[in-house]
Formats: structure tokens, C-alpha cells, sequence
């Protein structure tokens, strides 16, 4: 009978020695060899290990979340527990002389003891202090990561804006501040406030239907996607509650994040009369009033505050200076108009700060970008006011009003 003994390296397959036997006899020296199979790590353990290891930290990538980083990191340890040189040998074999001591002298050599406690909490003291250094980097990584995805949503909606006056003889797509979901009088239908902090979601927030309706939403056709009107970094997920039996009963994310500058667009001479909700009659051929540019809800087109109902309304001042489209905070957002005083230092509608306080916006001659706000004014945790007076040395104040409307007169 001849037996292996095999070193506990799992890359070498190298024998260390072998003896022959006789009926469990040694011939030689007359030892009894007995093989100690217990506590065996295989290769698979090692792969095992590394790969749930790599599954963490990619979890811990996209989603965030200490508990995944944790996990990885016992993940490691254990690898480490069962590599080369640590722990007690996998494959052991021990002879022991007949009626007398064991012929290989007991070793407390470091490939026999395995970690010690100060070893053990040392690896996890360092792997505390990694984290608390790459969190804020990683965290950083991934709005940035998602700013270029919102950034390139912007950009589609701009474009699909800009393709729609083309085809309506350069006026821009209606934008009444009503949340209609009428046939023919939005660029975007529906309300979708609410789904975050307790407050009851409306009625389209988790409901894309009305945004896929190429007559109740007039930029749908010129998208490949309706995804394009969601920010990635929108918190939002809750119950579908459409209309589509392949989504009934999944989570699914808000469906819009973005708005339109309430200063851009048209409206039906029926609203410009009466802007009530869902009063809507005739072709929307008007520019919109942009009711908030004089902090009253009552401005009227041009008076003084410039609107913009065709691309070809900007003779004083550049539509690249004037912002089309922009993530709205979840805390605010409600129909498909953004709300801007320019005449009196407060906030109406509320812009996000989803990108490390900064905000997507698209803009007339349809670039994108991501704009960093200065203070942390924009800040919510609650459901936004209807109004909020802030310093009328805000940068941020002054910014927005700036790129929503020029001052004619």
C-alpha cells in the first residue's frame, strides 16, 4: 500500500513524501501512518471565496450599502484562512510509532497556528479604515457616473423638442401648467408628485402609460424611449398602477423627473383665457404667459419677462442661455411646468440636486448640462412649500432666473 502525503499548497501538487506500508506497519521504521482528512480545503472553496467576494463589491458598486462591503471583505478573510501558509495543514498525515510518541515533533511554526485575535482584529481594523477612505470616493464616482446618464437624457428630450417644432413650423410643443392628460395639449402628460416621504404619489407618478401615449405626450414620437424623462439618481420606486398587465404588481421608478421652463412652450387660446385645469380648446399657437416670472402667478407673454413660443422667439438674448428641460426635486415636482420668479427672490418650483448638489438641465439649442449650485438652499427632506422667500444675493436664485428669462422692457 503506498500513500501520498500532499502539502497543504493547493497550487502544488508536488509530493512531500511517501511511505510504503505493510498492514498499516511502516517497514521500514515500523510507524503506523494515519491520514488526517478533516477541515480539507479544495480549489472550488478558493473560487468560491473570490467570487463571492467580487459579487459584493460589484453589488456595492451599483447599489452602495456597508452590509455588501462587509460581506466581500469576510469573503477575503476567508480566502485567507484557507491559503497557503495559514491555518492548520488540510491534508495532514501524522505517524505515530507504535506505543510511543508521534514521530514529527509538534510545530507551532506560523503555517501551523493560523491567525492570531490580534490578527484578526487588526485585518478588520483596516479594512474599517479602507472603507471609511474609498465610501465618499466611490459614492462620488457613482453621481458622477449617473450626472453623464441624466446629461445624456437631457440631451435626448432636447433634441426630441427641437425635432417636434420642426415639425410644427418652429413652435414649441404646449406646456400648460395643469398636468392635463388631454389629447394634443401637453409635451409631457400627467401629475406626478408625491411617492417619496410618506406623500401619496399622483396619479401618474408610477404610471408611464400616459407618457407613451404618443397623443397625450407630443415629444413621444421623436424618443426611443420613454426612459429619457426619469433622472437615474430620482429616488422614487414604488407600485405600478397602470394599466399594463406585464408590470402588474412590480415596483417600478417614477416615471418622470424632468420639467419644462414654464417660460417655453404654448398654450390653446381657451387656457390663455381661463387657465384652468383641462381647459383646453383650439390649436396651442399662443406662447406661454409664464405666470410666475413676476412671483405673482399673473405675468402675461413679454410683460416684461420674455417667453418663448417658437424657436425663432430669441432675439434678445441666446437660446443657449435659456434652459429647455431640468431634473425638478421629487420634493417639488407635480405637473410638467417649471415655475420660475425672476422679479422676486424666492423659489416657486424647486430644481434637484441629485448630482452631488448639482442638477441636469437641457437647454434651447440643445446642449446639456450638469449644473453645481452654490448653497445649499435647494436642500429638501419634505414636501417643498409653495412658495419659499430666500436672499436676494443667492447665487443660485440669481442663476436660475438668469437662464430662465430676459427682461424686455
Amino acid at each position: 500500500q503506498q500513500i501520498e502525503i500532499v502539502p497543504s499548497t493547493l497550487w502544488d501538487r508536488t509530493p512531500r513524501s511517501t511511505v510504503k506500508t505493510d498492514g498499516g506497519k511502516q517497514t521500514a521504521e515500523g510507524a503506523t501512518l494515519v491520514v488526517d482528512s478533516g477541515f480539507r480545503t479544495l480549489d472550488s472553496t478558493k473560487v468560491a471565496c473570490r467570487a463571492g467576494a467580487l459579487a459584493m463589491l460589484v453589488a456595492f458598486w451599483f447599489d452602495g450599502g456597508l452590509f455588501k462591503l462587509a460581506t466581500a471583505a469576510v469573503f477575503w478573510i476567508l480566502l485567507e484562512l484557507g491559503s497557503p501558509g495559514r491555518g492548520v495543514d488540510r491534508w495532514q498525515a501524522k505517524a505515530i510509532k507504535e506505543g510511543s510518541m508521534s514521530s514529527r515533533p509538534s510545530q507551532n511554526s506560523r503555517g501551523e497556528t493560523g491567525f492570531t485575535l490580534v490578527e484578526m482584529l487588526t485585518v478588520i481594523v483596516v479594512i474599517g479604515i479602507l472603507a471609511a477612505l474609498l465610501l465618499p470616493v466611490l459614492s462620488g464616482a457613482k453621481k458622477s457616473a449617473q450626472g453623464v446618464y441624466c446629461m445624456n437624457n437631457s440631451r435626448q428630450l432636447a433634441l426630441a423638442i427641437q425635432l417636434y417644432s420642426q415639425e410644427y413650423h418652429e413652435f414649441y410643443p404646449p406646456n400648460p401648467d395643469d398636468g392635463n392628460t388631454m389629447d394634443g395639449y401637453n409635451w409631457c402628460a400627467g401629475d406626478v408628485s408625491g411617492g417619496i416621504g410618506g406623500i401619496p404619489p399622483g396619479p401618474q407618478t408610477f404610471n408611464p402609460d400616459a407618457l407613451s401615449n404618443p397623443n397625450k405626450s407630443l415629444v413621444t414620437p421623436f424618443l426611443k424611449n420613454t426612459k429619457v424623462f426619469q433622472c437615474p439618481a430620482d429616488p422614487r420606486y414604488g407600485l405600478y398602477n397602470g394599466n399594463d398587465p406585464s408590470l402588474a404588481g412590480q415596483q417600478v421608478h417614477a416615471a418622470r423627473s424632468v420639467s419644462m421652463n414654464q417660460g417655453v412652450g404654448t398654450i390653446d387660446a381657451a387656457f390663455d383665457a381661463d387657465p384652468a385645469p383641462d381647459n383646453h380648446e383650439g390649436p396651442p399657437v399662443l406662447s406661454v404667459n409664464g405666470p410666475w416670472l413676476n412671483g405673482l402667478d399673473s405675468h402675461r407673454r413679454n410683460s416684461p419677462y420674455a417667453t418663448f413660443g417658437k424657436t425663432t422667439d430669441f432675439a434678445a438674448v441666446s437660446p443657449s442661455q435659456i434652459f429647455l428641460t431640468l431634473d425638478e426635486s421629487p420634493w417639488s415636482i407635480n405637473d410638467a411646468a417649471f415655475g420660475v420668479s425672476a422679479a422676486i427672490a424666492e423659489w416657486v418650483d424647486w430644481p434637484s440636486t441629485f448630482h452631488n448638489n448639482g442638477c441636469g438641465l437641457s437647454f434651447c439649442d440643445d446642449h446639456a448640462e450638469i449644473h453645481r449650485w452654490q448653497t445649499g438652499s435647494l436642500n429638501l427632506n419634505q414636501k417643498a412649500p409653495k412658495k419659499q422667500p430666500i436672499a436676494v444675493d443667492n447665487p443660485d436664485w440669481h442663476w436660475l432666473a438668469d437662464h430662465a428669462t430676459v427682461k424686455l422692457h
